[in-house]
């Protein structure tokens, strides 16, 4: 199977964010397509339509509006295994109960949400190297 990554979404609730990690990923990945959203609503819609090729990741916010990037991460979890969609918690949070919670719910990576340009671009470089598979496997390496 092909795990080339080609396409991601990005479900966070800050426009500027959105901006900032489109700009990041244009610049080292610029064949990637990147689908962005302001919350999980826009997300659920767009994942009812049954798009006709499933994303190769996704990244999510904890802390929207409407409904939050767990509440995300559990519809997600019951549609898609989390081979068939790796997903990352995508945060500002470093609380041990959020990387708890998100563990649990199925997510495969918790990444922090870094403070700088390079940071976020040696972020995403290194997320999209992942071996999906192995990972899932070995669930070590959880928080990044």
């Amino acid at each position: 199977m092909d795990r080339t990554i080609r396409s991601i979404i990005l479900t966070d609730d800050d426009e500027d964010d959105r901006d900032i990690f489109r700009s990041a990923l244009q610049s080292i990945h610029p064949d990637v397509v990147l689908h962005t959203f302001a919350d999980g609503e826009e997300l659920r819609a767009f994942l009812c339509h049954e798009p006709t090729e499933l994303p190769h990741l996704v990244f999510l916010d904890i802390n929207m509006p409407r409904l939050n990037g767990f509440e995300c991460l559990a519809m997600l979890r019951e549609r898609y295994k989390p081979l068939e969609l790796p997903v990352v918690m995508y945060t500002t949070s470093n609380d041990r109960a959020d990387q708890e919670k998100a563990a649990r719910l199925g997510a495969n990576l918790y990444a922090r949400k870094p403070s700088d340009y390079k940071e976020l671009k040696n972020l995403i470089n290194r997320v999209l190297a992942i071996d999906w598979q192995e990972r899932i496997v070995r669930r070590d390496g959880f928080v990044m």
